[in-house]
C-alpha cells in the first residue's frame, strides 16, 4: 500500500511527501517484501530531484548492499541477480553525472557480471 500510496505522491508531483512516506515506511519493511525495490527507488530517485546528491548516492550504495546480501543468500534467484545489476547500474550512472568515471565503470562491470549470472 505504502508503495501505491507514494507512486500517487509522484503523479501529484509531490516528491517531498513521497519521499518521506517512503524513508519512514522502509526501515519497518525486509529487503525481500514485495515492493521494497521500487519503494527505495522513489525515496533515492526524490531525494535527487530534491538535490540531495550526497544522500541519495549513500542510500543507493545501502540498497546495493541489501541487494548484494540477498543474491548472495540466494544465488539462484534470477530476480535478485536482476535487482542487484540495476542498483549497480543506477550507482554508475551517478557516478558517471558525478564525474567519477572509474567508479561508473566499475558499477557497470558488476552490473553487467550479475545479469550474465542470470543468463
Amino acid at each position: 500500500m505504502a508503495l501505491q500510496i507514494a507512486e500517487f505522491h509522484i503523479q501529484q508531483q509531490q516528491t517531498l511527501a513521497a519521499v518521506a512516506l517512503a524513508s519512514e515506511v522502509l526501515p519497518h519493511l525486509p529487503n525481500t517484501a514485495d515492493g521494497w525495490a521500487p519503494l527505495a527507488d522513489i525515496e533515492v530517485q526524490g531525494h535527487l530531484q530534491l538535490g540531495l546528491t550526497d544522500w541519495a548516492v549513500q542510500r543507493t550504495r545501502e540498497i546495493s548492499a541489501a541487494f548484494e546480501a540477498r543474491a548472495q543468500a540466494e544465488p539462484g534467484r534470477a530476480d535478485y541477480q536482476c535487482d542487484l545489476s540495476v542498483s549497480y547500474e543506477r550507482l554508475g550512472d551517478l557516478m558517471s553525472a558525478l564525474g567519477q568515471g572509474e567508479q561508473a565503470r566499475e558499477f557497470f562491470e558488476k552490473s553487467l557480471g550479475a545479469i550474465e549470472r542470470v543468463a
